[in-house]
């Protein structure tokens, strides 16, 4: 009776109401008690289906996709050049070694004028051609291995080159008044690399313009 009163006043007391439920685990003659385990509820918050839980998590990283800053565009743009730049060098070997080694095993006979030209003077017209066919290769092969390698920021970086354009062509000086005594200082915008450059760009077409209307006057 003891050993049976012991066990009893041992066992754990049943749960209040309006705490949450627990179920004891069932364990088998002679082995210890090993607890409780709660019962949690798979439910999603009121107000909140999985369809808006998607869209939710999804929202961020179309933000994210599409936001760049204007100091990680022009750093990301120095990037691009840098890499169209590099990607000159292979193409334009790669096009003079095609163009020489087509011209090393072709035949040249110095008495048949090609065109009217001595065929050496043709020949190395064609390998600079070939030089200058690299050259512009290079850039485009560049641009496309830099967006194979930044998709992440390619059509973010389309959205700000056309609104870094419209803010040059906006903010720029009258062509017109372009003259080989003042000529308008970086007209496309390329040596801004940086915000700061920018402002100094504004403040160089600024001057421009004044001292266009200065001449002007002068004229008149």
């Amino acid at each position: 009776m003891t050993l049976l009163a012991s066990r009893l006043l041992s066992r754990p007391a049943l749960p209040a109401a309006g705490s949450a439920l627990r179920w004891p685990v069932s364990t088998l003659a002679g082995r210890p008690h090993l607890g409780f385990i709660a019962q949690r509820p798979l439910t999603t918050p009121p107000g909140q289906t999985q369809g808006s839980t998607t869209a939710a998590s999804s929202a961020p990283a179309s933000q994210e996709h599409l936001d760049v800053s204007w100091a990680e565009f022009f750093r990301l743009r120095q990037q691009r050049r840098l890499t169209e730049r590099l990607t000159m060098v292979p193409t334009t070997l790669a096009t003079l070694s095609l163009g020489g080694t087509y011209l090393l095993e072709k035949e040249i006979d110095p008495t048949n004028l090609i065109f009217g030209f001595d065929p050496m003077m043709i020949y190395g017209v064609a390998m600079v051609g070939c030089g200058l066919a690299g050259v512009l290769i290079g850039p485009v092969i560049g641009g496309a291995l830099w967006k194979l390698t930044h998709r992440r920021h390619s059509r973010s970086m389309e959205h700000k080159d056309l609104e870094f354009y419209h803010h040059i062509a906006a903010n720029r000086a009258d062509p017109s008044q372009h003259s080989f005594r003042n000529p308008i200082p970086d007209f496309y915008g390329e040596k801004i690399n940086s915000l700061s450059d920018y402002r100094k760009w504004l403040r160089k077409q600024k001057a421009h313009m004044q001292k266009a209307a200065f001449h002007v006057g002068e004229e008149a």
